[in-house]
């Protein structure tokens, strides 16, 4: 198979699976290479593999020849290591990694091991980002296409540069969930929203799950019925994570959605490491709460932000989501070569 130049695919074998992992693979190390990046290879188990609450991992102890053990985890993305790497001698990078995330669906859109895209630009802004990001989308597209387009869904969707639709989170809770604003957004604010909407919600929602039922129930139902590709950005503080904040206190980050389908997070990166440090300390309570592993902060990412000056931009993409919409399949399981599906069963 040399791709598809007809329309949607319903089957690849292992071959056909091999070529457009193959292919996709190499389109975007060439997007990278001609944009200066260099390409690096980061650890899969580390100490300290992610702080983010909602993620659960998959841990393990490495045992050294004296009888010592080290406990840790596998990665859910490469993003500490690769902050760790960037630096003025080597300001671009990238990597594809195998990432792992455990107690998720095996379902079209998840499996618990797949390949992140992973990559930052110092010197580059968020908006440097959106559009790097859609380019190399598009470009991938035409290499493996022919045409700047993808299928979703049965729907054939351009991908070309000229196509894109930009939102601001606040522009899209205005509209699809009646929200005047969401700067200085309180819980309350939230609450009242669900209630005027005949949403429920539970006492004990936080802040961030009271977000995602609105975002989740009204407005990423009309993102996925959009005929052009969506960017989303600028959200509200609580859902900053590792990005910056902007003059307002919104987030520099985005999400990127492809008929409906979430390829990606990108972030006007944070680098002050006193807030960085305040930010981990707040997700390791947060997972405290919910009865987590707690791993110890990663105290040379600390150490590296020191040494990071100006803008930076990261952004951690799901390649698989990407080959799944390139070659017109409806699930990643389908490009997969070892899907989660067929390797862990209970029969």
């Amino acid at each position: 198979m040399n791709g598809p130049q007809g329309s949607f695919l319903v089957f690849m074998n292992l071959k056909d699976k091999i070529l457009l992992r193959q292919k996709v693979n190499g389109a975007v190390r060439s997007f990278f290479n001609e944009r200066g990046y260099l390409e690096v290879e980061t650890p899969r188990f580390v100490p300290t593999p992610d702080m983010e609450p909602t993620l659960s991992h998959f841990e393990s102890t490495v045992e050294d020849v004296r009888g010592n053990t080290y406990g840790g985890g596998f990665i859910t993305s490469p993003e500490y290591a690769l902050k760790k790497t960037v630096s003025v001698e080597t300001p671009r990078i990238f990597e594809l990694a195998r990432v792992f995330r455990n107690s998720e669906p095996f379902d079209a859109l998840h499996n618990p091991e797949f390949t992140m895209l992973e990559w930052y630009s110092m010197g580059s802004t968020i908006d440097d980002g959106i559009q790097e990001t859609i380019q190399m989308i598009a470009h991938v597209a035409r290499t493996y296409r022919g045409k700047e387009e993808v299928i979703a869904g049965g729907r054939t969707i351009s991908v070309a540069p000229s196509d894109w639709q930009v939102h601001r989170v606040e522009d899209l809770f205005r509209t699809h969930c009646g929200m005047d604003t969401l700067e200085g957004v309180t819980k309350e604010t939230y609450q009242a929203a669900l209630d005027r909407l005949d949403q429920s919600w539970e006492q004990d929602d936080t802040i961030g799950d009271l977000f995602q039922r609105l975002m989740l129930n009204y407005v990423e139902p009309w993102i996925a019925a959009q005929d052009v590709p969506i960017i989303v950005r600028d959200y509200p503080a609580h859902e900053a994570t590792l990005a910056q904040l902007d003059e307002r206190g919104f987030a520099e980050r985005f999400e990127v959605y492809v008929g409906g389908i979430e390829l990606c997070n990108g972030y006007g990166e944070l680098t002050d490491a006193r807030e960085q440090r305040a930010r981990f300390v707040a997700e390791r309570r947060e997972r405290q709460r919910l009865g987590k592993t707690l791993f110890p902060i990663d105290e040379l990412l600390i150490e590296a932000l020191h040494h990071l000056d100006g803008p930076l931009f990261g952004n951690g993409f799901g390649l698989d989501r990407l080959m799944m919409l390139v070659a017109g399949h409806k699930s990643i399981q389908d490009v997969l070569l070892f899907p989660a599906t067929t390797l862990f069963t209970n029969e």
